[in-house]
């Protein structure tokens, strides 16, 4: 069991880092989640999507899991940032 704790901090960064995490760089890759009106989604699917709009489905655990996996797996810079895009506004 202990083994098993050691390894999960290790994974999880808590060891292995300090309270303050570096700035990422420049042109690590971030996710960026499109947020869209739609105003009678919930009268189409609300069995489906009853905790939020269908843009908001898994949020932030999705990116969390992402940004993971990424990590683990490939050398790909990440910020670990969770964004929202609007896609009716300027920005």
């Amino acid at each position: 069991m202990l083994f098993t704790f050691i390894y999960l901090a290790l994974v999880e960064g808590s060891f292995a880092q300090s309270s303050q995490a570096p700035s990422p760089s420049p042109n690590a890759f971030t996710f960026i989640r499109i947020r869209w009106n739609a105003p009678d989604w919930g009268r189409r699917l609300p069995f489906y999507f009853s905790a939020g709009p269908p843009w908001f489905h898994d949020y932030p655990t999705a990116e969390k899991n992402m940004y993971t996996a990424l990590r683990l797996l490939t050398k790909v810079p990440v910020t670990g940032e969770a964004k929202i895009l609007t896609l009716d506004t300027d920005e």
